[in-house]
């Protein structure tokens, strides 16, 4: 088995035990949380239960303490389930996968062969104009309070 398998073998043994989020403290200690943390000065924290990663970190060398966000593990492993993503999320959308657009999140349709659906123009569901405001794209991942910059 090679790292990456292993990693996310690790990942997905993580996601059915109840974590949800992964970070790297500023002393190199990488942690799985149950709750999504948030960054104090030294370290991520969060309430509920924390697992330290020990000698596992290793396989986690993508993260970084200057990261904005602890890692997602449900998008990660492909269990994120778009059906509850709220109405007007922040997401990034794309017919291609290379070209990607802002919008807001409107509805995930699974039979659909362009199954994401955003709003058109930056609207949202609260400024939508007429019935039909929207559009259907192939691609679409969360937004990140970073990517306005990586457009």
């Amino acid at each position: 088995m090679d790292k990456s398998q292993l990693r996310n073998d690790i990942m997905q043994f993580l996601y059915n035990e109840g974590f949800r989020f992964i970070a790297k403290d500023h002393n190199g200690w990488v942690r799985a949380f149950v709750r999504k943390p948030v960054k104090n000065k030294y370290a991520w924290i969060a309430n509920g239960y924390v697992r330290t990663l020990g000698v596992l970190s290793n396989l986690f060398n993508n993260i970084n303490w200057e990261d904005k966000e602890p890692l997602n593990i449900a998008i990660e492993i492909g269990a994120f389930d778009w059906k509850n993503v709220p109405v007007d999320t922040p997401v990034l959308v794309s017919a291609d996968g290379e070209i990607w657009e802002r919008a807001y999140f409107k509805q995930y349709v699974e039979v659909n062969i362009d199954p994401f659906i955003a709003f058109a123009d930056g609207r949202t569901s609260w400024s939508k104009k007429g019935m039909v405001d929207w559009h259907a794209w192939k691609y679409c991942k969360l937004a990140e309070v970073n990517d306005e910059n990586k457009l």
